[in-house]
């Protein structure tokens, strides 16, 4: 273990075996299991940018604006995303568009949310003409960008998405609307007689049916910033799960990406008492700032934007890994991480150092310097395919006979592969630390406890919780997979290790440390 003593250990474990695979909730609607990220363009991209993307990322996540496709009122143009659409589905990457934001020519201005009844109707009326007009093409639409904020104390801080400040009932009133005008457009879509020829050994199949409306066509929501039990409550008890397709969240954190397993199992709780049906969560937007000392380069806590704590490069990529695995055994079927390149190039900025890349632009063959999470993705998505997720297999720390209930071994259906990580993390996630042990302008023990902090008396900072960093470890992991197997094994980076061997047993025993390694049946 660690001087940081008191620990818990993760082991994140993907295991590619021939068994069979748990069914996704709804995945008819959503699609197989993917990881992919947020990107910040429409159109074509900068040269090669498209390109460098399906390496890592297998769905983008982009803002569907109203107010620039819709200039002229009733007078909807979507080139920008059939340009989006058609260079991101030739390199196989799918669409997640966001349908959001005003429209000043129905809100005061792009900024105001649609709230009065014209804007609602209208807003409406232009997301089931994008619905239409992009049907057939797999892409998953969310109403909304974190509409749960600002609430009224956060508005003078301009930060938020649903101006002047949010309200569920509002919001609400545009999911009915936007919903209505779905069912209303695939309604009135003519039947159509279709031929779908495929050769089957000597025989062509021939399929006569109708069009299916606007059905096929996914809607998930709210897209709240966070897990916000009041607003998602008021939205569940307005109908929100009678249609929705997924319950889209941005579950930042500044904890591990394990710690959102209990939200996840909280939140699922609370559904069950508003629906029978098997509504899926996504993970629609969550990623780990990497800011740094503008004279230093130290890791540093960022200013502004979503508070993800102190990340080092290569913390974000162990992050980025284990947060698509942790989803994957959670079954959210779509994971979207925060944000494909850096917003800029101020190193305090949280908001300007989420990205796997850097921000500035280089040439076609490389268009943007990698960061190594960039490098981790690609390897995960080379090693693990997303889809094929199976089950948990028990896993054990070599101090005790039970299985480990902080040790995971995640299996995957499809092939011969597996993925395993050891991670400790402090106990306590959040530690105040006090000046002089206490005296001398620090902060009491119940001062930290109200805090929701540890109390550690022997620190010496500055008064107020922090949350320290979390360093590399390592330790020995046991779990049972096929009899006298040999794996040859790749680190988180790519990176060759040496091959291990199972026992006639099929057990293996091996140290590990927090960063995901992948093995391949030889």
């Amino acid at each position: 273990m660690s001087s940081h003593a008191p620990g818990w250990m993760l082991l994140a474990a993907a295991l590619l075996l021939a068994h069979g695979h748990l069914p996704l909730a709804r995945a008819a609607d959503l699609g197989p299991l993917v990881w992919g990220a947020n990107i910040h363009f429409s159109g074509g991209g900068l040269p090669g940018e498209v390109e460098q993307i399906a390496r890592a990322i297998k769905i983008v996540r982009m803002d569907f604006g109203w107010g620039s496709t819709e200039r002229t009122k009733g007078v909807y143009d979507f080139s920008a995303f059939d340009e989006l659409l058609g260079n991101m589905s030739s390199q196989g990457v799918r669409n997640y568009w966001i349908l959001d934001y005003g429209n000043a020519l129905y809100t005061n201005d792009s900024n105001t949310a649609p709230a009065t009844d014209e804007a609602i109707q209208a807003f409406a009326k232009w997301s089931a003409a994008a619905m239409t007009h992009f049907q057939g093409h797999n892409v998953i639409w969310e109403l909304y960008n974190e509409p749960n904020i600002p609430t009224q104390s956060q508005y003078a801080s301009g930060v938020g998405a649903w101006f002047p400040y949010a309200n569920a009932t509002t919001y609400m009133r545009l999911y009915h609307a936007v919903m209505s005008a779905k069912t209303a457009a695939g309604k009135s879509a003519a039947p159509l007689s279709f031929t779908l020829a495929r050769l089957f050994q000597s025989c062509d199949l021939i399929c006569v049916g109708t069009d299916p409306g606007l059905d096929d066509v996914s809607l998930v929501a709210p897209a709240s910033a966070g897990i916000p039990t009041d607003f998602l409550v008021a939205c569940f008890e307005q109908g929100m799960l009678d249609t929705v397709d997924g319950v889209s969240l941005h579950p930042y954190r500044a904890e591990t990406p394990e710690t959102v397993m209990a939200d996840y199992a909280a939140l699922r709780a609370l559904m069950k008492n508003y629906t029978s049906r098997d509504v899926p969560l996504i993970s629609g937007e969550w990623g780990y700032s990497t800011c740094a000392n503008a004279t230093t380069q130290e890791p540093m806590i960022c200013n502004h934007g979503a508070y993800t704590g102190q990340n080092t490069l290569r913390g974000q990529a162990k992050f980025l890994v284990r947060q698509w695995l942790i989803n994957a055994l959670e079954s959210i079927p779509v994971s979207i991480y925060y944000d494909w390149r850096n917003g800029g190039g101020d190193t305090t900025e949280g908001e300007q150092n989420f990205g796997i890349t850097y921000s500035n632009y280089n040439n076609a063959s490389l268009p943007f310097v990698p960061k190594p999470a960039y490098t981790a993705a690609v390897v995960l998505q080379e090693q693990i395919n997303s889809s094929t997720f199976s089950t948990r297999i028990d896993a054990f720390n070599t101090s005790g006979g039970e299985p480990d209930s902080n040790a995971f071994a995640l299996a995957f259906a499809g092939g011969d592969k597996l993925a395993s990580d050891l991670n400790f993390v402090i106990k306590c996630m959040r530690v105040c630390v006090c000046v002089g042990g206490g005296g001398g302008g620090g902060i009491s023990e119940q001062q930290c406890v109200a805090r929701g902090c540890c109390y550690l008396p022997d620190q010496t900072a500055h008064p107020w919780c922090n949350f320290p960093g979390i360093g590399n470890f390592s330790g020995s992991i046991s779990f049972t997979t096929s009899a006298n197997t040999t794996y040859s094994r790749v680190s988180m980076l790519g990176e060759k290790l040496d091959s291990v061997t199972t026992n006639s047993d099929g057990h293996v025993t091996v140290v590990v440390d927090d960063e995901p390694q992948y093995w391949t049946r030889t």
